[in-house]
């Protein structure tokens, strides 16, 4: 029986101040933010984060020699599963301690040589936007304002192809439940912000906008595929796929439609963690197939 497999996704993190200045952190920041996080006097760090219970710490796998930052979200007792022994009757899950509780793991490791970072997690582990959360409030760019936002890896072409476009007439963009939409300008970003309180952040929002069968003139598709290089940039997205206006040649005499499809190019790895899918899933292990991926990312993308 073949081990459990996961994505593996990758990230740049930013930092960005209250005057939205931006500052993409150099290959060190991870060992810095991992040797403060570890010098905390709090063992677990709890961050709330819309009504879930979010909370990590940094720690050092001894067998790989990785660090690496750990961010759990507290499942709900009535989340939790059943418990069946052969053919009794399911039965609710009894946890030894009244203090223990269920956690859905993430963790992140850095891509060690960049200031890129990895990440794993469970099928109901925090949002990307929990954990940017989550690194905001425990690192010392929380003060002053200033957060943390981790950037999609994207292959270099689509966006290259993206830049070109003189227009884009048909956009449709997926995000998970709590993802961050920034606050910024633009309609795009207005309306998945209105799909999200619409469901009040508890449900996946989606947004398509087409010219239909019409000629795009004027601005609308510029300002369309303007807006869409942002996102691209700034939103973890499930799904991100547009129809592009693409010019024949370098002298934009003409132009034709081409289908994009960017999700498929923000760089993920899978990897099976363990030789049997019914084995725990333990710290070396996890590390472990995380190496693995790192290093088909780096003989990929680097």
């Amino acid at each position: 029986m073949s081990g459990h497999h996961r994505k593996v996704y990758f990230f740049h993190p930013v930092e960005i101040d209250h005057f939205g200045v931006e500052k993409f952190y150099p290959v060190e920041y991870f060992d810095q933010l991992h040797s403060s996080i570890t010098s905390h006097p709090s063992e677990r760090l709890d961050v709330p984060f819309m009504g879930q219970a979010i909370s990590g710490y940094a720690r050092r796998c001894t067998s790989t020699l990785m660090n690496y930052l750990y961010i759990g979200r507290k499942r709900p007792v009535a989340d939790w599963p059943k418990v069946r022994e052969g053919r009794a009757d399911a039965t609710d899950l009894q946890l030894p301690n009244p203090d223990a509780a269920l956690e859905e793991p993430a963790f992140l490791v850095q891509v060690r040589g960049t200031p890129y970072v990895a990440a794993i997690r469970s099928t109901s582990g925090a949002t990307w936007s929990a954990i940017e959360h989550w690194l905001t409030s425990v690192a010392w760019s929380s003060a002053g304002g200033k957060k943390i936002e981790l950037r999609p890896y994207v292959r270099e072409d689509q966006l290259e192809r993206l830049s070109r476009a003189i227009g884009a007439s048909r956009i449709e963009l997926t995000v998970e439940p709590g993802t961050r939409i920034p606050d910024k300008p633009g309609h795009i970003y207005k309306a998945l912000r209105n799909a999200q309180e619409a469901g009040a952040y508890g449900i996946s929002a989606k947004l398509i906008l087409s010219f239909g069968n019409s000629t795009p003139t004027g601005d609308g598709s510029d300002q369309m595929a303007d807006e869409l290089r942002d996102v691209i940039a700034n939103v973890p997205t499930r799904k991100a796929k547009a129809t592009l206006m693409l010019p024949d040649d370098e002298e934009a005499k003409g132009w034709h439609k081409e289908s994009v499809d960017f999700s498929k190019d923000i760089v993920t790895q899978q990897v099976k963690v363990g030789e049997n899918e019914n084995e725990l899933q333990s710290v070396p292990m996890i590390m472990s197939s995380m190496i693995k991926a790192i290093e088909d990312f780096a003989k990929q993308n680097l």
